[in-house]
């Protein structure tokens, strides 16, 4: 150990803190940097998740006005079902009473 205390001087170690002191410096630089970019970015993603929300939003309008004319089509065809079955039922009807 007392070569170790005797290779290891202060200066050295004052020289290797400051070192050490300095790298972390850097890596808090380039790590607030790299957030600054992060979150520039997932502000455009966000960006874009709100078009697509928007894009979204008017296709469901869209489908809402599709379905509302799918559902008067319906009604129209049942009521043409109706209708025929209605005067086929008459037309037997009527030629049942003539026999």
């Amino acid at each position: 150990m007392k070569t170790m205390r005797e290779n290891w001087t202060d200066e050295r170690l004052d020289e290797g803190f400051d070192r050490v002191d300095g790298e972390l410096r850097a890596i808090r630089g380039e790590m607030s940097s790299f957030r600054v970019e992060t979150n520039a970015r997932f502000e455009k993603v966000d960006d874009r998740f709100d078009r697509v929300d928007e894009r979204f939003d008017e296709f469901g309008k869209r489908f809402d006005r599709f379905e509302d004319r799918f559902d008067r089509w319906q009604r129209v065809m049942f009521s043409m079902v109706a209708g025929l079955m209605i005067a086929l039922l008459g037309i037997v009807l009527s030629s049942l009473g003539n026999m």
